[in-house]
């Protein structure tokens, strides 16, 4: 089966529609998106639309979140101080912009999906299993990710990390692994 993962849209309808133009290309079994529809990008109002009104299953972003409950912040932890104060400004401008009907639609969306009618099990969410907005570079202490293989291993036989391009295996007391 050739699943197709889409994530971190950022409201840019322009890049939404060449990736969709090379998916109808491609033609994967499915196509799924990992959140952060919306934030730092100028199109949110077009970009929701345009998923809801292609069915794709999503799982709720930490930019969705802050959006669609109108948070004062994300709740993220930034390494440069820059990229925070970006984050604070788009978030700010998100939620003034974003029409309320699309809110609602963000606050409707699951934190994750499972597929489990296929081999490999696979666990979809935006940050990780614990939460939308933790992020799980390679490294964090290998605590982190005991903690977070304790969750998933019921119903995952491999646990994959994807970030950024990057992906990273858990090997159960042996530590992680690039796999990029």
């Amino acid at each position: 089966m050739k699943i197709a993962v889409l994530s971190d849209i950022h409201a840019n309808i322009h890049t939404l529609e060449a990736v969709w133009g090379d998916l109808k290309i491609k033609k994967p079994d499915a196509v799924y998106c990992l959140g952060d529809l919306v934030g730092y990008g100028a199109f949110p109002n077009e970009v929701i639309p345009f998923i809801r009104d292609h069915e794709i299953p999503k799982v709720l972003g930490n930019d969705d979140e802050g959006v669609g409950l109108d948070l004062a912040d994300y709740g993220c932890i930034y390494r440069d101080p820059f990229l925070s104060r970006m984050g604070e400004l788009s978030l700010r401008w998100s939620r003034e912009v974003t029409h309320p009907e699309n809110k609602r639609f963000l606050q409707s969306l699951p934190i994750q999906i499972r597929l489990e009618d296929h081999r490999p099990h696979l666990l979809l969410v935006h940050g990780s299993p614990r939460k939308v907005n933790e992020s799980l570079y390679e490294d964090r202490p290998q605590a982190t990710f005991e903690r977070i293989a304790d969750r998933v291993t019921n119903i995952a036989e491999r646990v994959i990390f994807m970030s950024s391009g990057e992906m990273t295996e858990l090997n159960p007391g042996q530590g992680v692994t690039s796999l990029t």
